[in-house]
Parts: structure tokens; sequence; C-alpha cells
């Protein structure tokens, strides 16, 4: 039989082509294929399940189309597909393939012919899209694959203590808190290790994207540990987490202490270790922000000290220690008014003394202050004077 013409079509959203073998001639093959009496073309509702192996000899297939001199031939199918779809750049991935009705089958980027293979190991550096294309008697057919290729290792977005600071626990117990992620591969992994390198993983409690490990009791040193983070693709991150535990807190010396004097003074304020020094001279006692509030890194010198004052003041270290607020009283030949209108009775049966005073027609309440000292008696007069309430009330 000898071939004579081609002649393409589409059937069922597939190219194929009508190969035709007819014993003379050169007219073009048509026939009817559902046997409606239409022989002038072919009937696009005709439908024909095509082998899953193809025939060696497609003129032996014709025989299945209940014709002799006419044969479909389909365009090649594709089965393309990549283990793993994702890689780090530095391990493979297989790309495999099966192909139905085909003469050559060819691969890009990559080694350009295998028809005679049917996968390849492929390493890429960067995220690459791969085409296999199939050419038959049917025509040719193409499948897509893309290899990402992910080189970022997983990030620790937050943790504390943050690696290589101080902090205060006062033999209170601490929790190492780390969050981490992976924006492509996704985590495959955790893993924590103690400054022995030991695996403690088991002791941790490991979520999706969180590790909490408990330390308890602690101690005054430093703890190391290693969060090991991997992801899918082979990606790794090791993240250290070192820290001091300090317990110890600062304590202020100063160069004078309580007493009178007759000449101003120049007050230094010392810590026992790093710290910052927080103090007040108005009375009240000195706060972290505070408008009354001065503040210096330690030593703070020269603070200048004319007249009966209470210089107020506590150190916090770099751990965030913070000692207790202590005083000194600075007192001068200050002349205080004595208090009139204010009496005072002892009463030894109820060991009490009994206080009155003159009532005043507008006033609509009354507070009572006790001072210790001339220091404080001239911090009250100052309150009084400058319209400001005073430091305690009694």
């Amino acid at each position: 039989m000898e071939q004579s013409t081609f002649k393409w079509a589409f059937v069922i959203l597939a190219m194929v082509m009508i190969y035709a073998q007819m014993a003379g001639g050169s007219e073009p093959c048509s026939f009817d294929l559902d046997n409606d009496g239409d022989v002038d073309g072919l009937d696009l509702s005709f439908f024909y399940q095509l082998p899953d192996t193809p025939p060696q000899d497609y003129s032996d297939f014709a025989g299945q189309l209940g014709k002799t001199d006419c044969l479909v031939v389909p365009a090649p199918l594709i089965t393309f597909a990549a283990n793993p779809e994702m890689t780090n750049g530095l391990t493979s991935a297989t790309l495999s393939w099966n192909v139905l009705y085909a003469d050559s089958i060819t691969l890009e980027p990559g080694p350009g012919d295998v028809s005679a293979i049917t996968y390849i190991d492929v390493t890429p550096a960067v995220t690459t899209e791969y085409t296999l294309t199939a050419t038959g008697k049917g025509g040719s057919s193409h499948q897509k694959m893309t290899v990402s290729v992910d080189t970022q290792p997983p990030s620790m977005i937050s943790s504390y203590p943050l690696n290589n600071s101080v902090v205060p626990a006062n033999g209170a117990d601490i929790i190492l808190l780390g969050t981490f992620g992976d924006n492509l591969a996704g985590i495959k992994s955790v893993v924590l290790r103690d400054h022995e390198n030991t695996d403690i993983t088991s002791s941790a409690l490991v979520t999706g994207s969180t590790i909490e490990y408990l330390i308890s009791p602690t101690q005054e040193k430093t703890y190391a540990f290693t969060v090991t983070l991997e992801d899918q693709v082979g990606n790794i991150l090791n993240y250290p987490v070192s820290f001091r535990v300090d317990n110890t807190l600062p304590v202020i010396t100063a160069n004078m202490g309580s007493g009178r004097y007759f000449s101003p003074l120049s007050i230094n304020l010392a810590a026992s270790e790093d710290a910052v020094i927080y103090y007040s001279t108005d009375g009240y006692p000195p706060f972290v922000g505070a408008g009354n509030t001065l503040s210096g890194g330690s030593p703070v010198s020269g603070i200048p000290i004319s007249k009966t004052t209470r210089l107020q003041f506590f150190s916090v270290d770099t751990a965030g220690n913070r000692e207790q607020t202590r005083s000194i009283d600075f007192m001068f030949n200050d002349t205080i008014a004595p208090v009139t209108g204010l009496s005072a009775i002892y009463s030894q049966p109820l060991n009490q003394v009994l206080l009155s005073w003159i009532q005043k027609p507008d006033a609509q309440s009354y507070n009572l202050y006790r001072c210790m000292n001339i220091a404080d008696r001239v911090i009250l007069k100052d309150s009084l004077e400058n319209g400001y309430p005073p430091p305690e009330t009694a």
C-alpha cells in the first residue's frame, strides 16, 4: 500500500492526523465513522478510545476502526513529573515521564534528545522550568514542569533571652522562647542543644513555629543553647542563644552621708556595678521617666546641695536589677518657724499623743504630716510655699 496524503483535524479537543493509506490514486481519505451516511469528512461527534499501548504497525490498527484504508493517529500523550519539586540548589530532583504515540522525545533545558530514557536527575542552581516535547505521526505535544530552588535557611523571628544578653532572675524560673519560620519550603525539624551539645529537645515544647524550654531553678551563671532549624529541602540555621543570669542588686554609695553642713556640697553617687542612677532632690521619690527625676550612668558626679535637702536615689543594672530607693539628708542652718495653732498632749493611760488644732471656717479637710527631722520639715515647708502636695500623707 502507498501513502498518499495527510489531513489534520481536532477530535474531542485533541489534535489528530488522518494518516491515509490507499491502494492507488491520490484522492483524500474520507469515511463515515458513525455510519450516518455522511462520507464527506470526519464527524466530530465520533470518539474512539485509544489503546494504552500503541500498535507496532499503524496499518494493523486500521481494522479496529472498521476501515482498512484510513487510520486516526493521535498526538503524543505525555505524563511528566518531578520528585521533589523543590531543592536547595545542592541536591538533585528526578524528572520522569511516560509518553505514548511518539517517535522522538526532547528535554529543554538539558541533554536534548531523551527518546531512549524515561527519567533524568537534574540539579538546577535556580528555579528552572523544564519542557518535554514529544513528536510522532500525530504531531507534537509539550508538557512543562518547574523545579523550584530554595537556598534560604529558616529564620528565627524572635527569641528570649536575646543572644549575649544579661537577664535578671532573682531566683525565679526563666523560659527560653523562640519563634521561627520558613517562607518557602517549610520547617522540617527543630533541635535544641545545650552548652555540651546534648540534644535536649525532648524536654522542650515545640510547635510548628515556636519552641519553649523551662530553666528551673536558675543560677547566677552563663547559659548557652543552640537551636537548629532545618527546612524541607535541607537548608539549616544554627541559632545561638547565650545569656548571663544576674541576681545581684546594684548598690549606690555616696561621697558624703547624712548630717549638718555649713557650706555648699558637691555630691557624687557611684553604683557597685555598671548601672544607671536615678535621683531626685525635691523631696519626692525618683521614678524612671518622672519629671522630678534626673539620671545618668554610674558614676554621677557634682550634684549641688546648698540647703537642707533629702537626696533620694536608686540604680538599675544592665540586667534590669533595681535596688530599693534610699535617701541621704543634708541639713543646713535653715530657720523653720515654730508650728502654731497645733497642740499635742500625751495621754499616759492611753499611751497616745492627742493632737488638736484651731479650725478655720473655710477649711474643707485637714491633713496631718509627721516630720521625723529637719529635712522633713523643709520639704513640707517647700511644698506649702510652692503649691504642690507633700510627698507623704499620714
